[in-house]
């Protein structure tokens, strides 16, 4: 049955960029393809616009757009009321009223079987007597981020600013996750992190992200080029730069003193651009449009993250050309890798250095890691496998909610599912 869905989207997913966008884009793209679908997502620049024109086109979907333009002022405003109301920051912050009322415009245009919520920040324009059926796909417990981002922050009082925002957003993810119908995840670990903020249990669906993964491993990386793709204003990416850098990356180059470490990713940071050294063998490249040479061209990735949750797309990516990965227990976390067989996890300063050098030192193990990494993303993390999980999904709605108890408690994850 063809259903009409709307879908509320944060950020616009084209183009597939960055890991959020990503993963909307291949939702869009599997649901436009069997469904009448509309997507309303934020826009940030003219530019985006432009790039809505053509997500229509590439899915065969309708696409509007609301402004979302930030800065210090607003972002000082947002502060204000979610000091004064107990609302999360980061909600706060994409607070808009033309966005409420294009969802109300659409809704009176026509009837929605579905709204499909793209991301926490979105879920606050769900009309409260919205009569058909709420998809709240997490991506991430973000609630999660925030504590392990504490657990990392020096500074006193940005740790319990971040412990009052974490609370405030399981208090946000609580409300949507027991108005949804269906709450999707990535991984097991964010299902479980989300049932642990509801006071009831919802129905969930464990749905892995999906990439596009070519037939053969594309990766012939031979140099000591070490890269980390992700982008910068995102602060777990940021927090995983720094630590790299400021306690990792010499350790690595007094044993392999020709290793050169490449940064790409949007709007880095002051402090991130400023370790830009040539001479140290660093180079902070911000956006690069084309990443594909760099996949090829390098060595390993390394993804030492800290803080997050849900999928690291950019560890899906570097699986899918067979680009040798390092990364931590947190990075891998949720993708169904085992360690010295996919890639290579480590959690201290010197042992991700250590890993790092290993991987630099032994082109057998570049190539062992290289094959069975793109062998398991082609069988798991195929967006044509994913996106089948989803459509199935959405093909039995009405039967499953009808049938069924809402409760993950009362229901296994089918075993199909890849990311648990």
């Amino acid at each position: 049955m063809t259903m009409r869905i709307l879908i509320l989207a944060q950020v616009l997913p084209y183009p597939p960029d960055s890991g959020p966008k990503v993963k909307t884009y291949g939702s869009v793209r599997a649901l436009a393809a069997l469904h009448d679908v509309t997507v309303l997502a934020f826009s940030r620049s003219d530019a985006e616009d432009r790039c809505a024109r053509q997500l229509a086109a590439q899915c065969g979907c309708t696409v509007h757009t609301v402004p979302l333009r930030r800065g210090r002022r607003h972002d000082l405003l947002a502060a204000g009321y979610a000091l004064l109301t107990g609302q999360s920051f980061i909600l706060a912050r994409d607070r808009r009223r033309a966005m409420h009322q294009m969802v109300h415009r659409l809704l009176n245009a026509q009837p929605y079987d579905v709204i499909h919520v793209d991301q926490l920040n979105m879920a606050q324009y769900v009309p409260k007597r919205f009569g058909g059926q709420v998809v709240f796909d997490a991506h991430n417990a973000v609630w999660t981020i925030t504590e392990r981002m504490a657990a990392h922050e020096k500074n006193l009082l940005r740790r319990i600013a971040l412990h009052v925002e974490a609370r405030r957003i399981r208090c946000a993810e609580r409300h949507i996750c027991e108005k949804a119908d269906i709450v999707l995840t990535t991984t097991m670990e964010d299902q479980t992190a989300l049932l642990a903020t509801s006071r009831k249990r919802f129905w969930g669906e464990i749905i892995p992200i999906g990439v596009d993964v070519p037939a053969e491993p594309r990766n012939r990386g031979t140099a000591s080029l070490l890269i980390h793709i992700g982008t910068m204003f995102y602060p777990p990416n940021a927090d995983a730069v720094r630590w790299f850098v400021t306690e990792v990356f010499d350790r690595v180059r007094a044993a392999v003193p020709d290793a050169r470490f490449v940064v790409v990713g949007a709007r880095p940071p002051a402090d991130i651009a400023a370790f830009h050294n040539p001479a140290r063998g660093i180079e902070v490249r911000g956006y690069v449009p084309d990443i594909a040479p760099l996949l090829a061209e390098a060595a390993a990735t390394v993804v030492p993250t800290r803080a997050g949750s849900g999928m690291r797309v950019k560890i899906l990516e570097a699986m899918a050309v067979g680009l040798p990965i390092v990364t931590t227990t947190v990075g891998a976390e949720g993708i169904r890798v085992v360690p010295d067989t996919h890639l290579l996890i480590a959690d201290d300063a010197a042992a991700f250095a250590d890993a790092t050098v290993r991987l630099l030192s032994d082109p057998a193990l570049r190539a062992r890691l290289r094959n069975q990494a793109h062998a398991l993303a082609a069988a798991c993390y195929d967006w044509h496998v994913t996106g089948t999980m989803l459509c199935s999904l959405y093909s039995g709605l009405d039967s499953v909610l009808g049938a069924a108890p809402r409760s993950v408690a009362d229901r296994p994850v089918p075993s199909a599912a890849p990311g648990g």
